[in-house]
C-alpha cells in the first residue's frame, strides 16, 4: 500500500496552488484532521503554520491523483474542501475528494472564462454538495467598509500573506516573483 502511494506521488507534477481540506469530527470518525496542501516549497518554508496543525504537506498535483489519494487517506473523503486558485483541475479535484453523503466543496477561485467543470454525474447523485462563493459572498459596495474596519481593528491578519515588498522602480521584480510563483502577495512601495 505504501509502495503504491509513493509511486503515485512520483508521477505527479508540482503545481503552485493551495487547497485546504478539513475533516470535521462525527460519529464515524471522532478525530478531527486538517490537511493543508501547499505546492510552493518557498512559501512552505516561510509560512509553516499555513500547512495545518499536523504540519502535513503533500506535494502532489491537484490535476491527476489528488482526489483519489485524499479519498484513500481520509477513509472515503474529506467533509469540507475549499478551492481558492481558480484552476479548473483543482476545482474538480476539490469536489471529487469530498465524502459521499455529507461532503461539501466550496469553490472560491475564479476560473478562466472558457474553463469547463466536468465531473461524473454520480458525484452529485451520491449527495456531495458543491457551493460557489464569489468574493466570499461580499458585496464590494456595501461590505468592503466592514472589511477595512476589521483590518484597522487588527481582526484580520493580512501581514503574514505578504511575502515581498519592493519599491516602484523595481516593479519588474514583483512580476518575476509572481511568474516564478515565489510569493503570495507582493507590496509595491511608491517611494
Amino acid at each position: 500500500m505504501k509502495q503504491k502511494k509513493v509511486e503515485m506521488k512520483e508521477k505527479i507534477e508540482d503545481v503552485a496552488s493551495t487547497v485546504k481540506l478539513i475533516r470535521i469530527p462525527n460519529e464515524q470518525n471522532p478525530k478531527q484532521q486538517v490537511l493543508n496542501q501547499t505546492r510552493n516549497r518557498n512559501l512552505e518554508m516561510k509560512e509553516p503554520e499555513l500547512r495545518g496543525p499536523q504540519g502535513l504537506s503533500l506535494l502532489m498535483s491537484i490535476r491527476a491523483y489528488l482526489s483519489r489519494v485524499i479519498t484513500e487517506m481520509i477513509d472515503g473523503g474529506v467533509d469540507r474542501s475549499v478551492e481558492c486558485t481558480g484552476n479548473i483541475d483543482a476545482m474538480i479535484s476539490t469536489f471529487e475528494c469530498v465524502h459521499d453523503g455529507w461532503g461539501i466543496a466550496v469553490l472560491v477561485g475564479v476560473p478562466h472564462k472558457d474553463a469547463v467543470f466536468k465531473t461524473h454525474p454520480m458525484n452529485l447523485l451520491n449527495e456531495r454538495t458543491l457551493k460557489g462563493s464569489f468574493f466570499g459572498n461580499y458585496k464590494p459596495r456595501s461590505d468592503l467598509s466592514s472589511v477595512v474596519e476589521k483590518y484597522k481593528n487588527k481582526e484580520l491578519e493580512l501581514g503574514r500573506f505578504i511575502t515581498h515588498k519592493v519599491p516602484f522602480v523595481e516593479i519588474n521584480k514583483a512580476f518575476d516573483y509572481m511568474l516564478k510563483r515565489e510569493g503570495l502577495r507582493c507590496i509595491i512601495r511608491m517611494d
